[in-house]
């Protein structure tokens, strides 16, 4: 006899344990407001990024101008200062929830944790010893440090090893599991370095500090080795039978937020060669 989707899904409920579909259903409200905040958060984000907007803007006379009132101007300037780490908390709940509606909430979270992990973990040594990133600094334009790191950083880290997983998924749907998990690694330390000028000189997330074969014009060479190794085996740990989900069509999610990082950092890097 042939078994549906929706007798699984009740089979499952039944049981006692959530299905992807149960956790779905549980979560379709609060992923819209998500969303909405999220898509929000990408426009303002977009708006500052490409304009220039910020605290250098302070004192500019036309800002004075445009801007009399002093109060909307502070609330304007502590927008834009605080914009990225606001759309990476919205961007990794944004990423988890899609992960929860196609894996299950037990899936997720122990994705999740592995990522974040490796996100405090990787990025904390390298502020202290100097590796395997290369030698760093974290200030606090991503938020309040955790130790060396800013509680943003392994947010960041969640939201591009998930969208570089879903995306080789999707690129390579008849691939194997090993082929995924290197094609995940390539994607992480393309983004990475699609964001890398920007991070660092522009937005200031991170700061390399200048070291024998580290010239300051470019990051080391041993952050995109950590990124590739790093995105690869997490990847490859991050092992599913996927048998449920297929069922059911995957959300676009975890690729939109991918693409939009991706795109917004190109976008940038053209508007400032223009300047």
């Amino acid at each position: 006899m042939m078994l549906r989707a929706c007798d699984v899904c009740a089979g499952e409920i039944s049981c006692g344990v959530a299905s992807p579909f149960h956790s779905a259903r549980l979560l379709e409200p609060l992923c819209g407001v998500i969303t909405g905040f999220f898509v929000a958060c990408s426009v303002s984000m977009v708006f500052v990024w490409l304009s220039g907007f910020g605290e250098a803007m302070a004192n500019a006379p036309e800002f004075l101008r445009a801007v009399e009132n002093r109060e909307l101007r502070a609330v304007l300037l502590a927008i834009a200062s605080g914009i990225d780490a606001v759309w990476i908390v919205l961007a990794a709940v944004h990423a988890y929830l899609a992960l929860v509606r196609t894996n299950g909430l037990a899936v997720a979270r122990r994705w999740s944790g592995l990522v974040l992990g490796a996100g405090i973990l990787l990025p904390a040594a390298s502020a202290i010893f100097g590796w395997p990133l290369g030698a760093v600094f974290y200030p606090e334009h991503l938020g309040f440090k955790i130790g060396p790191v800013p509680f943003g950083l392994p947010l960041l880290w969640l939201v591009i090893v998930l969208g570089a997983r879903e995306s080789a998924w999707r690129l390579l749907p008849n691939a194997g599991h090993g082929v995924v998990a290197c094609t995940t690694g390539l994607l992480s330390v393309i983004t990475d370095a699609n964001l890398e000028p920007l991070a660092w000189k522009y937005r200031a997330w991170w700061l390399w500090y200048p070291t024998p074969g580290n010239h300051p014009d470019h990051a080391p060479w041993s952050n995109y080795a950590t990124w590739l190794v790093a995105g690869t085996a997490l990847a490859w740990m991050m092992r599913s039978e996927e048998i449920v989900p297929r069922v059911r069509q995957r959300p676009y999610a975890l690729i939109a937020t991918m693409v939009f990082l991706n795109a917004l950092a190109l976008a940038s890097h053209a508007v400032f060669r223009q300047r």
